[in-house]
């Protein structure tokens, strides 16, 4: 009996065939798949950096996932400097542009870095005449300026003006000499670097002194680096009562960067491996300061921007502020500089209320030149007989409120487009009397004029409590034609 063999060569042929179609699918797939994205290559963007995918266009918004550098994903929208993308696995969420291939976007970080540029700071390396020395014939004096000098070369590596008080060890600048120093620069902080000199071995390591709360800012964040990145003891930051502070406005430090009476201080600073460490830590400490200040900047910027958009509250009385470039230089009252920047706060006012009811002639320039000094008192500023002599000038109705229905009297007004001038007390709205305009009255909120307002404090744009006005008012009156 014979046995019928299968035919091999069959089988074969047939699987040669299965992967012929096979191979045609794939490469039918992958030219459908090149061609589909070239048709939305405009569409398809490559992530630089790994981002947080978001669920709105800010980085408010909750997060969805992590997108990794180098992905592919495809832009559906785009808000301002954010982009709505899916990702290959279908996520649809936010990204920033700074994060996309070829934008030219800049991160936040990177931006607030660029902005360090913009400041100053005075380093002080401590010298005196009876100066000492450590073990190895160094004077605390040349360790002071060796130090200044390498923070100074390390900060300005990331566009920081630094400033020296002295560049060797024959100079002793006086307090007045830093004053005018720091003054000339407009610095952003002083940093007093000096070293401690005692026999006790227990006494080494690093140590911050500041006098002021600002102040304290500087000496912790400076604290807090070293203690992270340098191998010495580092004391807490402490207040010190006779601090020696240059000015109350500017942050001073000073920093006490070893005992130079203990050998194992000595060595450190004479060490490459931990002055490196040290210097680093320094520069960000200072850093650390410098971008809180920008934080700051950053978010009064993103507020003003927010409440500049919002539509005016209130009668649209015009706003004119003492440090306008146009008024600020006006000679006016007897204190300071005796000019409307620091004096006039009622002119100011009146002119913003003489606009608003039509007597243009009433010009900031008009009133002060008018008013000379014949209404102000040195040290007291601008007194209320002004208000009836420039209704009578100018032939305006001026109503003097009552306080016993200030509320409803204030509201009435407003509601008859009528400007109410306020003589506030100092407390809520300044360090001293001062004259403001009542605009209006919107969501149990009262609307002002502020002619002391600045970028900072945006007090125009932010609405007041019944208390903030009862609690504050000296007088108000109200003008009609």
């Amino acid at each position: 009996m014979r046995i019928k063999r299968r035919n091999k060569n069959g089988v074969l042929f047939l699987i040669s065939i299965l992967l012929l179609v096979l191979i045609i699918g794939g490469v039918v797939t992958y030219i459908g798949e090149k061609m589909n994205l070239a048709s939305n290559s405009e569409n398809n963007i490559t992530i630089s950096k790994e981002i947080e995918l978001r669920t709105g266009p800010d980085d408010t918004y909750p997060t969805l996932k992590k997108v990794t550098a180098g992905d592919n994903v495809e832009m559906l929208s785009k808000a301002d400097s954010w982009y709505e993308v899916k990702t290959k696995d279908s996520f649809v969420g936010w990204i920033p542009g700074w994060s996309i291939l070829g934008t030219g976007l800049k991160s936040p970080e990177d931006q607030n870095k660029e902005k360090l540029s913009s400041y100053s700071i005075l380093l002080n390396p401590i010298s005196k005449q009876d100066d000492s020395s450590d073990y190895k014939g160094v004077s605390s004096k040349s360790y002071n300026l060796k130090i200044a000098k390498q923070l100074k070369e390390i900060l300005e590596k990331d566009g920081i003006k630094a400033i020296l008080t002295r560049d060797n060890d024959e100079t002793y600048p006086s307090k007045e000499e830093i004053t005018k120093i720091a003054a000339e620069n407009a610095v952003e902080m002083l940093v007093d670097i000096d070293t401690t000199n005692d026999s006790n071995k227990d006494v080494f390591g690093v140590k911050v002194y500041y006098g002021t709360q600002e102040s304290s800012i500087v000496a912790r964040s400076i604290e807090k680096n070293l203690s992270e990145h340098y191998i010495s003891k580092i004391s807490s930051s402490e207040k010190q009562a006779n601090f020696s502070q240059l000015s109350d406005k500017l942050p001073q430090v000073k920093l006490i960067t070893a005992n130079i009476g203990n050998k194992i201080d000595v060595d450190l600073l004479n060490n490459e491996i931990a002055n490196k460490q040290f210097i680093e830590s320094l520069r960000d400490g200072i850093e650390g300061y410098l971008y809180y200040l920008i934080n700051i900047d950053n978010y009064n910027a993103k507020r003003k921007e927010q409440l500049l958009n919002l539509p005016q509250k209130g009668l649209s009385v015009p706003m004119y502020y003492m440090k306008q470039d146009a008024y600020k230089n006006i000679a006016y009252g007897l204190d300071g500089k005796k000019t409307i920047e620091e004096n006039g706060d009622a002119i100011i006012s009146l002119a913003m209320i003489a606009k608003y009811i039509g007597k243009d002639e009433a010009t900031v320039e008009e009133l002060a030149s008018w008013a000379g000094n014949k209404y102000y008192i040195r040290n007291q500023g601008t007194q209320p007989t002004i208000i009836t002599a420039f209704a009578e000038k100018y032939n305006l109705k001026v109503e003097r409120i009552e306080t016993d229905k200030l509320v409803e009297n204030l509201e009435d007004a407003l509601r008859d487009n009528k400007p109410i001038l306020v003589r506030l007390k100092s407390g809520v709205f300044g360090d001293r009397v001062t004259y403001k305009v009542i605009r209006g009255f919107e969501d149990d909120k009262f609307y002002i004029n502020d002619p002391n307002d600045d970028d900072v404090k945006l007090t125009s744009y932010n609405g007041f409590t019944e208390n903030d006005i009862k609690n504050n008012l000296a007088q108000a009156w109200i003008f009609s034609k």
